[in-house]
């Protein structure tokens, strides 16, 4: 009866198992690491078992599809569900020590918040994940790293130095001066004043299409002409009631110190 009872467990286990669910991060991590060149084909491989079982395939479907050995999409299958992507690295072995310690990953990630500058790569404006390792590698004592252990490492503190924004420093010596004043405008605005923003876009075209959209059909998405008629530019100039979220504008030829002029009386009449 026991063992009725235990194979009865396992396979009713085992079907709850098949069905995985991959988190968008993690599904996200397993598609870089398929597509990326210089992954090991055991790291592709067993994403791909990972990715394939998350699309609703069964374990036997998924070895035929992949070439291999049942019990092999097993192995990964349950060292997934049971650790998540780590369970996708080779296990230590017996009596071996920590690949790195929690020290050095505070030093990967102090690395991955400098400059690519501060450690030979000049011609860097921002890491990649290969010369972020070589850099952790070559820094920090001790340390023998994979690249896809520093991907992770950085996804774990959600940190992407691979990525970069502009931006515009003033160099008005005021400038944070002046910001907290125009902010603390927005907060805290007085019960009895107006504070009205105002901008413009210029440069906007005017537009017309040779020919008349053709509206959809079944079977048949909608068209757009393609070719246009331009008849000049415009430009808007527009004054925002940060309180109620009114909006007046104007459109014209033209953005000159009459245009503001016009557009503000035009405030104050609704005033």
């Amino acid at each position: 009866m026991d063992i009725y009872v235990n194979r009865v467990t396992i396979v009713y286990m085992r079907k709850l198992i098949d069905k995985i669910k991959v988190k968008r991060k993690d599904r996200e991590e397993l598609i870089k690491t398929v597509n990326a060149q210089k992954s090991e084909q055991r790291e592709v491989l067993r994403s791909r078992i990972i990715l394939i079982l998350n699309d609703g395939k069964r374990e036997n479907e998924v070895a035929q599809q992949l070439g291999i050995d049942i019990k092999t999409v097993r192995k990964w299958r349950d060292r997934f569900h049971s650790k998540g992507i780590d369970g996708l690295e080779d296990s230590p072995r017996s009596g071996a020590p920590t690949t790195f310690t929690i020290l050095q990953r505070c030093e990967i990630i102090a690395v991955a918040c400098d400059k690519p500058s501060n450690y030979g790569y000049d011609t860097n404006n921002h890491w990649t994940g290969k010369i972020l390792t070589e850099a952790a590698n070559a820094t920090i004592d001790g340390l023998s790293i994979s690249e896809s252990s520093v991907r992770r490492t950085l996804q774990m503190n959600d940190l992407k130095p691979h990525k970069f924004r502009m931006w515009l420093h003033s160099k008005d010596p005021e400038f944070t001066e002046r910001v907290n004043e125009v902010v603390n405008l927005y907060i805290n605005t007085p019960s009895d004043e107006v504070v009205i923003c105002v901008d413009e876009k210029t440069g906007m075209q005017a537009t017309e299409r040779i020919a008349e959209t053709i509206l959809p059909k079944p079977g048949i998405a909608v068209k757009y002409e393609s070719e246009y008629i331009r008849h000049g530019t415009q430009s808007l100039i527009a004054a925002f009631d940060i309180k109620t979220g009114n909006v007046i504008a104007q459109c014209g030829d033209s953005r000159t110190a009459e245009d503001l002029l016009g557009l503000m009386e035009q405030v104050e009449s609704v005033k």
